[in-house]
């Protein structure tokens, strides 16, 4: 996709877990993705809410932990810094 090309994926899913938000975005190895490359993450107006580090990466996709402070929700943008 254009995001992808331009190193920046769409939050497609939250899920909570014991240790904070897990969230899964269309990053990954075929974008240069590898576990524990820092990402930034952005809310949908686009304003940086923080650091990130990828965690399980696969093929087409990722997931990374967040803090349970951040609001996260499908449609947040995920970006290479």
């Amino acid at each position: 996709t254009l995001l992808a090309e331009q190193g920046r994926a769409e939050v497609y899913r939250v899920r909570n877990e014991k240790e904070g938000l897990e969230i899964f975005f269309g990053l990954g190895r075929k974008q240069g993705l590898q576990p524990g490359t820092c990402l930034t993450l952005l809310d949908n107006q686009g304003k940086a809410l923080g650091s990130i580090t990828a965690g399980e990466v696969f093929e087409g996709h990722s997931t990374a932990q967040v803090d349970l402070g951040l609001k996260v929700q499908p449609g947040f943008i995920v970006s290479r810094t």
